[in-house]
């Protein structure tokens, strides 16, 4: 852990409520993980991405605003409990972030995402997906949801830590970072397969293929005691590394974004998620479910690469 760093990426262009909303709750949320895994903090911003189409008059009236805007923030940063340094840079708001993020001094990158619609499919902002699909570093983000929620962070209460696993070698990577953070931030953990949304996609599959009820109960059977088996030994692992943790088998037969969206603020302050590992020809896109979960969820999303 040494010499890594928190880092917030923010921009100074949008300020209206729901921005306003955003930054604070960004700041708030990377200034309380900086302090309880005891790292700096580092706040950058970018700004004017395409200087070229603007006229010097202009660009300059936009430097001398950044600065006053940092000066204020800087202020207001001075009351955390936390080291803090706050940059503005000019350029293109994806190659910015993304070079001070794929430092190694970068522990975790913290962005907010907002609702964007595209064709066929609902996007959370270029800047964002883009981010998310590109850094090397555990992203974590705060969605529409997470605003218009107004979301808080714990300050004196342990932290809860929701880990959604698939039990796969591809979860792998989440699972061990959902670990590190709750040994190190004293945080209560807990390891969630949702058993229900996997039955509903079972029971779509098997249906197709026209078997029998009484097969399908003792396929579901047998699934089901070997998913207990693995969430068992995930919560073990934990155990023994002194973490406060449970397991949790999701019976709700609907989609794991659905009770997230609607049940994920009362079980949670932090859910940790793994991005699988993707083809050249498909790994522009994140994956659907993880996508809606960023967008449906009522507190921050943190994304971790599967190959991490």
């Amino acid at each position: 852990m040494e010499n890594k760093v928190i880092l917030a990426a923010d921009d100074l262009s949008s300020r209206s409520k729901a921005s306003n909303t955003r930054s604070d709750i960004i700041r708030d949320l990377s200034a309380e993980i900086a302090r309880r895994l005891r790292l700096p903090l580092g706040i950058v911003y970018v700004s004017l991405s395409k200087q070229g189409e603007y006229s010097p008059q202009l660009i300059a009236q936009v430097k001398r605003q950044d600065r006053e805007a940092i000066q204020k923030l800087k202020k207001q940063m001075s009351y955390y409990s936390v080291k803090t340094k706050v940059d503005t840079v000019l350029g293109d708001p994806v190659e910015m972030i993304l070079k001070r993020a794929d430092l190694k001094s970068t522990e975790l990158l913290v962005i907010g995402a907002q609702w964007k619609r595209g064709i066929q499919k609902i996007l959370i902002g270029s800047v964002s997906e883009e981010i998310l699909r590109k850094a090397s570093c555990p992203v974590l983000i705060v969605g529409p949801e997470v605003v218009r929620n107004d979301y808080e962070i714990p300050i004196e209460d342990p932290l809860r830590i929701l880990m959604l696993t698939d039990l796969s070698p591809a979860s792998t990577g989440a699972e061990d970072y959902a670990n590190f953070l709750a040994k190190r931030m004293k945080a209560d953990l807990t390891i969630c397969y949702s058993w229900g949304h996997r039955m509903y996609e079972l029971k779509e599959a098997l249906a197709s293929r026209k078997l029998s009820n009484l097969k399908l109960a003792i396929h579901s059977m047998n699934t089901r005691r070997r998913i207990e088996k693995l969430l068992n030994d995930k919560v073990k692992t934990a155990e023994k590394m002194g973490i406060n943790v449970q397991g949790l088998l999701l019976s709700q037969q609907k989609s794991l974004e659905r009770v997230i969206a609607s049940d994920g603020d009362q079980m949670a302050d932090l859910i940790v998620v793994g991005s699988h590992s993707r083809s050249r020809v498909t790994k522009a896109f994140i994956g659907s479910t993880t996508r809606k979960l960023i967008l449906e969820s009522p507190v921050p999303i943190l994304v971790v690469r599967s190959n991490r």
